[in-house]
């Protein structure tokens, strides 16, 4: 599927993890050989419909652009108190929700049946941590010291939220930005391994804003799972721009909480969202 490389793609160059961050080595497992079912699904405990979107290819990470759809699978959500659906398919390779809505605090069961195979997945819900406010600093360049200028128009967005504490909790903080042609979004990722229970003060490096743009700031709250993906998405991206690239270097799968030897993820996020007109 075309759109989820372009989106990976997109999230490695503008992903950063900021100087509070944890870096850490996650070792993945490789893969160049035969096609894998690709998945992507999320639920959120905003309304749905909800999506899981099917396709394959012979390398999460290809060079090839071809990412045949996925038709005629059997996918049903479940949850641990027994409220369950099986999804239609809109769209060849999505698949939809019509009453399934997410509730904060249970774990939701992923089952994929196609081509004979079954593929799982598992993911809980967390609780929402709420933004507490958004601010747009004017972007600051020219000469260090305190004398500096300020030399361009340009500003960026910083939000603020309270991380609960006594527990580790990760998060996926999007902007989306609106303009004649397109919505761009653009995600970070975030870990409070070193701020438990502290008052987060969190810049976006991408995208900067014009006054006046409006610009809509979500925090995910997500769970452990979520989050390797994303962080070793970031990660085989980066090492494969990097100086030790090659074209024939093997490429590399994220980590996924998906049986059955499919690629790809179940997220379940957790949704604050705040909009902001840069002033």
């Amino acid at each position: 599927m075309k759109s989820i490389k372009i989106q990976l793609v997109l999230f490695a160059i503008i992903s950063t993890i900021t100087i509070w961050s944890c870096e850490e080595i996650i070792t993945i497992d490789l893969n160049t050989a035969s096609p894998r079912l690709t998945v992507t699904a999320i639920v959120t405990d905003q309304p749905g419909p909800y999506i899981v979107s099917l396709s394959r290819s012979e390398s999460f990470f290809s060079s090839n652009d071809s990412f045949p759809t996925v038709s005629h699978a059997v996918v049903t959500i479940s949850d641990n108190v027994g409220d369950s659906e099986t999804l239609k398919e809109s769209a060849p390779g999505n698949y939809q929700t019509t009453a399934l809505r997410g509730v904060n605090g249970r774990t939701y069961h992923l089952k994929i049946v196609s081509e004979g195979v079954t593929y799982e997945a598992s993911s809980y819900l967390p609780y929402p941590v709420v933004l507490d406010s958004i601010a747009s600093p004017k972007i600051v360049s020219g000469g260090g010291g305190p004398h500096k200028k300020e030399t361009t128009s340009s500003y960026y967005i910083k939000c603020y939220f309270k991380d609960p504490s006594g527990s580790t909790d990760f998060y996926r903080i999007e902007s989306l930005t609106a303009n004649t042609d397109s919505l761009a979004s653009y995600y970070q990722i975030y870990s409070d391994e070193v701020t438990d229970g502290q008052r987060i003060d969190y810049p976006l490096q991408r995208p900067t804003f014009n006054l006046g743009d409006t610009a809509t700031i979500e925090l995910y709250h997500i769970n452990t799972d979520n989050y390797d993906y994303y962080k070793t998405v970031n990660n085989i991206l980066r090492n494969k721009k990097g100086p030790m690239a090659s074209a024939s270097a093997p490429q590399a799968n994220p980590l996924t909480n998906i049986s059955g030897g499919a690629v790809g993820y179940f997220g379940t996020f957790a949704v604050s969202r705040k909009v902001v007109v840069v002033k």
